[in-house]
């Protein structure tokens, strides 16, 4: 229970300030002492269900914000690499897969018409070499 406490104390204080309230403000639109929430910022007591309500709906955010555990800047860092690795991944197969079906179509072409694929290389060998004869 103590982590538990320490989460909930540390979001409690960092959301009272994100929404600009003193101790003093929030223990007022929640209806409990001024020293009661110091108590709770400090991780010596903990909230019932009914005033964790009052808090969250004091600053206007979800109960489950005041559990949220954020993680760590390397943890945030190794996250966002493996999301750009995937994502490199994801462009390389996708690219991949677009030049082996052209490179099949193309196949796929020169077996069902070899004779116009003939023809056309012998204008391609004379555009490179005009000089030659056929």
């Amino acid at each position: 229970m103590a982590r538990l406490k320490e989460i909930f104390a540390k979001n409690l204080k960092a959301n009272r300030n994100k929404y600009g309230l003193s101790q003093a403000k929030l223990a007022e639109k929640a209806d409990i002492s001024t020293h009661y929430v110091a108590m709770l910022e400090l991780a010596h007591n903990f909230p019932t269900a009914d005033i964790l309500e009052r808090l969250a709906a004091a600053m206007g955010i979800q109960v489950f914000e005041l559990f949220f555990v954020s993680p760590s800047p390397r943890e945030e860092v190794e996250r966002l690499h493996l999301a750009v690795i995937e994502d490199i991944r994801n462009t390389i197969d996708t690219e991949i897969e677009k030049a082996l079906e052209k490179h099949l179509t193309r196949l796929w072409a020169n077996k069902e018409n070899p004779n116009e694929n003939a023809h056309n290389s012998g204008k391609r060998r004379q555009q490179i070499n005009p000089r030659r004869k056929k």
